[in-house]
């Protein structure tokens, strides 16, 4: 069966859909070309790929030894004719990383394994290179052999059933398995076969610089592009989920199929458990005839039950039998037992996530600032101090413009922190945008002069259509995507009872922590035609592909019972395992993260508003009646962010 090389998908012809073609589409390919380079110098030709913005990886054999020392490089990206000098070569592993002059907007770089990654024995590999016959960019396919081992405990690895022809030296090999890439291909085994060839491991380069690992983690925590060629496809072929919350009543029903002893009555506040079902069953009865495990697990089914919250978890522990463990020893057995209820019954298993993340809060919460996020908040806001004590200028609105961006990164860091499970290490990605309540006629502000942001906002009065007569408006200001893709979109604050509208909306109604999960999709309410509807339907489907969707709400609380909403944050989380995100079902988590990330809401709200009503001249009267509460502010940009419940 030909699997070896796909010559021809990047050069019109047909493409060998092989095994490749179980893992990888067209389109995925065409992106995955765009993180590479054809390097050629003289009569040596050979493969790189950007690994961070402006950095090139390619192998240091593919630049001849008398080249090496020039200071100028030519490589060549999708046609167009690039200079590169060399960073730093790493002549003991083969290996050089070239830094590009002026690179053009948007170039992707791949998403590497960032630790050592287990590879299994049934492994594919894929990789693109160009060759003399094919210079616009070549594929090819390859099996995990095995590990070559080297001196200075150097690996490299053996790759087999694919043909490594000269100028794929340098060239990226893609996990097909983790959509990462995991070595950089070095040798052929044979030139002329499908013997294979060796790749060198991509963390012998990490080890040896760090910072390009920092760069490389900074850019993917920023720009989605890759999780979206790679990660979206796996989410559109999962079936769509019922929102939860309209399904309590079936999971109610189920979790009493399977345990007779769960009291029917609803309780309230701290009531006894045992209070509201000692009418129906005789516990002491019950606990005699079963052993500890079974009592755990019916505090795991008791627990289960919607109708339980917090506030019964010591009861529950009580009346289920097992007060002898300690509270927090109980939160851990407690989780346990859930986590086996639900291999037991795969049907519970997305409301058991859910359930099992509420228990964590209860063991584990805090709602402390990091201190070095704490720290990095102050910095920028004396930054802010300093550029308002001085007569406006040029210099000063682009350093408002660093501070704003900043700032979002760092609240949307904290953010991803408090609300996705990954351990220390893992990366996600993200990117976020803030939005400001204005008037429909300040749509016209020139802040918004833009073709991105016009096309923004008819699109929102394609989704909203019978609703853009609404007096206050959210809209997106600003965003940490270079590219401002969401610049000049824009919500209605309607006022309809039967339009459920979570996410921006609603934390802007509520002045409180509001999320949109995949996985959990929330319908939208009876007053909302089906027109639109469907549209809103159809827009999430294309673009809530990932995991998460937080927005959280930035108010000034001059005094008690008095709210002045200023702006909402909006982060998009992105993660391949979305269970990862089950936190932001639940509002006390929220809450934490909101807390958190105040402060560096507030500055990036703070800079807006200084770069464009003081440096600038944009017309939105927001902007400058927004100076005028600066001085309310405490230091850290904490006050205008009070976050407790209303």
């Amino acid at each position: 069966m030909a699997k070896l090389i796909l010559k021809s998908a990047l050069n019109g012809k047909i493409l060998n859909q092989g095994r490749i073609g179980k893992v990888m589409n067209d389109s995925q390919i065409e992106f995955f070309r765009e993180c590479t380079v054809r390097i050629q110098s003289g009569n040596s030709r050979g493969t790189g790929f950007f690994i961070a913005p402006g950095l090139v990886i390619t192998c240091a054999h593919v630049l001849p030894t008398q080249v090496l020392p020039a200071p100028v490089i030519s490589i060549f990206w999708k046609m167009q004719q690039l200079q590169a000098e060399i960073f730093i070569e790493y002549a003991e592993i083969d290996l050089v990383l070239l830094q590009v002059r002026e690179i053009p907007l948007n170039i992707p770089c791949v998403h590497a394994s960032l630790e050592a990654d287990i590879t299994n024995t049934d492994d594919s590999f894929f990789t693109i290179g160009y060759s003399e016959n094919y210079t616009n960019g070549d594929s090819a396919t390859f099996d995990y052999e095995g590990i070559t081992f080297l001196e200075g405990n150097e690996k490299l690895l053996k790759l087999k059933s694919g043909q490594a022809v000269p100028g794929f030296s340098g060239a990226p090999v893609l996990n097909c398995r983790t959509h990462r890439v995991q070595a950089i291909l070095s040798i052929s085994r044979d030139k002329n076969q499908d013997l294979g060839g060796r790749a060198i491991s991509i963390q012998s380069l990490f080890s040896r610089h760090d910072g390009l690992r920092e760069q490389h983690n900074l850019f993917h925590q920023q720009n989605v592009r890759w999780e979206q060629a790679f990660t979206m496809s796996k989410a559109q072929m999962l079936p769509t989920i019922p929102y939860l919350s309209c399904e309590q009543g079936a999971i109610s029903n189920y979790v009493r199929i399977h345990t007779t002893r769960l009291p029917n009555e609803t309780p309230s506040g701290t009531e006894s458990v045992s209070s509201l079902a000692r009418n129906s069953y005789n516990f002491d009865e019950i606990f005699r005839s079963q052993d500890f495990k079974q009592r755990l697990e019916y505090s795991a089914w008791l627990w289960l039950a919607p109708n339980f919250n917090l506030n019964h978890l010591e009861q529950i522990r009580v009346d289920s039998g097992v007060r002898g463990l300690e509270l927090r020893l109980f939160y851990v057995r407690l989780d346990q037992a859930c986590e086996k209820i639900a291999r037991e019954h795969p049907v519970l298993s997305l409301w058991i996530r859910r359930r099992r993340s509420l228990l964590e809060y209860a063991s584990s919460s805090s709602e402390i600032l990091p201190s070095e996020k704490s720290t990095q908040s102050l910095k920028l806001n004396l930054t802010l101090l300093d550029i308002v004590s001085r007569p406006p200028s040029k210099r000063d609105r682009r350093l408002a413009g660093g501070i704003i961006k900043n700032a979002l990164i760092l609240a949307s860091q904290v953010v991803c922190r408090v609300l996705v499970d990954i351990p220390e290490g893992e990366t996600y990605g993200f990117f976020a945008n803030l939005m400001i309540p204005i008037k429909k006629e300040d749509l016209r502000s020139n802040i918004f002069a833009s073709q991105i942001a016009q096309d923004n906002i008819k699109l929102a009065s394609y989704l909203w259509e019978g609703h853009t007569d609404a007096d206050t408006y959210l809209v997106v200001v600003t965003e940490t995507n270079t590219t401002e893709q969401h610049l000049g979109f824009w919500l209605p604050v309607v006022e309809e009872a039967n339009i459920s509208t979570p996410g921006a909306l609603e934390a802007y109604r509520n002045v409180k922590g509001s999320s949109i999960l995949l996985d959990d999709l929330p319908p939208f309410g009876t007053d909302l035609p089906s027109a639109s509807r469907s549209r809103w339907e159809k827009y999430l489907s294309e673009r809530l592909k990932l995991a998460a969707f937080v927005s959280l709400p930035l108010f000034l609380e001059s005094q008690p019972g008095e709210r002045k909403m200023l702006a909402i944050l909006n982060v998009n989380i992105i993660s391949a395992e979305r269970n990862k995100c089950s936190r932001a079902y639940h509002d006390q988590w929220l809450r934490i993260a909101q807390r958190q990330a105040a402060p560096l809401i507030g500055e990036a709200y703070k800079a807006f508003t200084i770069q464009h009503a003081k440096l600038g001249r944009a017309s939105l009267p927001q902007l400058y009646q927004g100076l005028q509460h600066f001085p309310l502010l405490e230091l850290t940009g904490s006050r205008p962010a009070t976050t407790t419940d209303p």
